[in-house]
């Protein structure tokens, strides 16, 4: 089967103690919201961990970074003035000790690269650089002239401008690069909604909207999703309905799996359809991986 990247936004790996932008994140450790987490039991539980790679764009990486940064100094400063109003009211009746073991922004950048190591190790995800070719900024620099998403329309002090999104874009560009370079689906799983109206690239927000994916491209396959496919695809009841002697047109009133068995490597499927108001009852094998049916014999009910 084709293999899967799945892209993770800023937004999905870190985490804040509330949804305020300038609440605190976690330092301790690098601690990915619970949609990561989420993801990464589906890849589990439907036994692809195999066929699918964990990415981060570097793009990401380097802002989620930067966010950690402007946290640690928000916070200091936070701190340090929060002090200073409590020895305002008590005066000599206050006194408080505490210390930061990483006193300085070099000793906490040299800490997040060791936090950084140790995540990516443990879940086995690899950072994803955006191309350095002059051709793909070129390409870039189309896109947003011609404000194609995600690239916006901005205004500010009565003036437009099309050039926000431009990390959006790069961040788009570099998924659709690693695609193409693969030979791989790629998945953005991110919760920013200028993402909304991208085209080339999936992206999922909630872990159902990943699930779906998964059974369209059959890499979940039960007798659920086997319905659904024979049911909806248009490619496969065009080959049953052939299959009949019959064109897959308006004169197909009629079509629905009946019976659906398991057999291992592929399924056994009972369908009734009615076409020209003659009843069909039709039975084949159909193999999910390779989406093809195999063996397909059919009778009619009431000519």
């Amino acid at each position: 089967m084709k293999r899967i990247a799945v892209f993770f936004d800023t937004n999905v790996i870190e985490s804040r103690f509330s949804h305020e932008k300038h609440e605190f994140l976690f330092h301790e450790e690098i601690k990915p919201n619970s949609l990561f987490y989420q993801i990464k039991n589906c890849i589990r539980d439907n036994g692809i961990v195999d066929i699918v790679d964990l990415c981060i764009p570097d793009l990401s990486w380097r802002e989620f970074k930067l966010h950690l940064l402007e946290n640690y100094r928000e916070r200091r400063r936070y701190i340090s003035l929060q002090k200073e109003l409590y020895r305002k009211a008590f005066g000599s009746t206050f006194g408080i000790n505490y210390e930061f073991k990483h006193e300085t922004e070099e000793q906490y950048k040299e800490h997040f690269e060791t936090l950084a190591s140790e995540f990516l190790s443990q879940n086995k995800c690899k950072l994803v650089s955006y191309p350095k070719e002059v051709e793909f900024f070129e390409c870039l620099v189309e896109k947003c002239l011609n404000k194609q998403p995600p690239f916006q329309l901005a205004r500010n002090n009565r003036k437009e401008y099309s050039d926000a999104g431009l990390k959006d874009a790069i961040i788009v560009d570099t998924i659709i690069r690693y695609a193409s370079e693969h030979d791989c689906f790629c998945i953005l799983i991110s919760n920013d909604y200028d993402f909304r109206d991208i085209k080339d690239v999936r992206t999922c927000k909630t872990v159902d909207e990943f699930s779906a994916f998964l059974e369209e491209q059959s890499y979940v396959v039960n007798t659920s999703t086997v319905q659904n496919k024979l049911e909806n695809d248009e490619y496969l009841k065009d080959t049953i309905i052939t299959s009949t002697g019959n064109i897959y047109d308006e004169s197909v009133t009629e079509f629905y799996v009946v019976d659906i068995t398991d057999e291992g490597s592929w399924y056994v499927v009972r369908i009734r359809c009615v076409i020209n108001e003659v009843i069909y009852l039709i039975e084949c094998k159909y193999e999910p991986h390779s989406n093809e049916l195999l063996d397909i014999t059919y009778k009619k009910e009431n000519e």
